[in-house]
């Protein structure tokens, strides 16, 4: 079998939104460290703490998507960067 050869590993997984709420930021922190556990691996994250708490100010106003994103590199992801976004009703389908 070849082997092609990629620049990076990429990674993007929905987490449950009550663990985001459950995250504790410590006054003045600038980062937000925590671990992912995701087909028995356990991968560390660190993420801005400004996405974290306007993740949940999103998560608080309804049901929402959360997902964290980033590269992989070790055990950990690099440049991770965490996104909430509200889920949208489906729309009923016009009556003809």
């Amino acid at each position: 079998m070849p082997t092609l050869v990629g620049r990076s590993l990429k990674v993007s997984v929905g987490v449950e939104p009550n663990d985001i709420l459950g995250l504790v930021i410590p006054e003045g922190a600038g980062r937000v460290s925590f671990a992912i556990q995701a087909g028995g691996h356990h991968l560390a994250v660190d993420v801005a703490a400004k996405a974290v708490r306007r993740a949940q100010q999103v998560i608080r106003s309804g049901d929402a998507f959360v997902g964290i994103q980033g590269k992989i590199e070790g055990m950990r992801v690099a440049d991770a960067g965490l996104i909430a976004q509200p889920k949208t009703p489906k729309a009923e389908p016009a009556a003809a």
